[in-house]
């Protein structure tokens, strides 16, 4: 019997009695999961300095992996990748204090001076649209369950949308948006059945690290860590005969 690398050994392809024809190496997997993200912000305006502590959400992710195998179970994936998530908490500003000019209608031009050291609100929201390029292998058994991993990386275009309030009051005209073309590491560990067919169901868990993205010099820099807990449908494509 010929050697069907993303399948388990009892795995029997689809035929009228012809020996010679094989599975394609090619399959096709849908993923969706719920991420628990991590981020992690520092910056710096002018003399001020400023940090953020975040409070959590769960975030949603839908992927589509197109998968290749080759030499035995080793295989390679890429695909599209859509995650969104949001985070909230305070940011706050400490250093010295800045003089700034303001203008009243009424009174005409004045100045006055702002205390650095205070704590805003700020409520994050993200979406990721990216490309994965990932390389992984697959162990099989023969009642059928299997496991792989898989390491890679990726580039991911970022839309953020920032609400940021003190005391509490949403301030108008401090809400900002930024995109952004970045990159990031990954991991991934999982466990899947063959159904009998080209059919195969997994869970998995991948671990995705963002390392930094620099937005208008040293003003902002953030690092994301996100775990993915996901579940899946794999359709093996049949290869033709020999």
């Amino acid at each position: 019997m010929r050697d069907y690398p993303m399948l388990p050994s009892t795995y029997q392809p689809r035929s009228t009695g012809d020996s010679t024809k094989k599975v394609s190496p090619w399959s096709l997997a849908f993923n969706p999961g719920v991420l628990l993200p991590s981020v992690q912000s520092f910056g710096k305006t002018g003399s001020v300095n400023y940090e953020k502590t975040n409070e959590f959400r769960p975030g949603l992710s839908m992927s589509l992996f197109l998968n290749y195998s080759f030499k035995q179970n080793w295989m390679m994936r890429t695909g599209i990748n859509w995650s969104s998530y949001s985070v909230s908490g305070t940011q706050r500003y400490f250093g010295k204090t800045d003089t700034v000019e303001w203008i009243d209608r009424e009174r005409n031009t004045g100045f006055q001076t702002i205390e650095k050291d205070r704590n805003w609100n700020f409520e994050s929201r993200y979406q990721w649209i990216g490309i994965p390029v990932e390389l992984g292998r697959r162990q099989h058994f023969n009642n059928g369950f299997g496991w792989e991993w898989t390491v890679g990386g990726g580039v991911n275009y970022l839309y953020r949308f920032d609400k940021i309030a003190e005391d509490n009051r949403y301030l108008s005209g401090i809400d900002e948006s930024i995109n952004r073309l970045q990159f990031n590491i990954s991991a991934g560990f999982g466990a899947y059945y063959q159904w009998k067919g080209p059919w195969s169901s997994f869970v998995n868990v991948r671990y995705l690290l963002q390392p930094k993205y620099l937005y208008e010099s040293e003003m902002l820099r953030e690092k994301h860590q996100i775990l993915q807990f996901g579940i899946g449908l794999q359709y093996q494509f049949n290869g033709k005969g020999n």
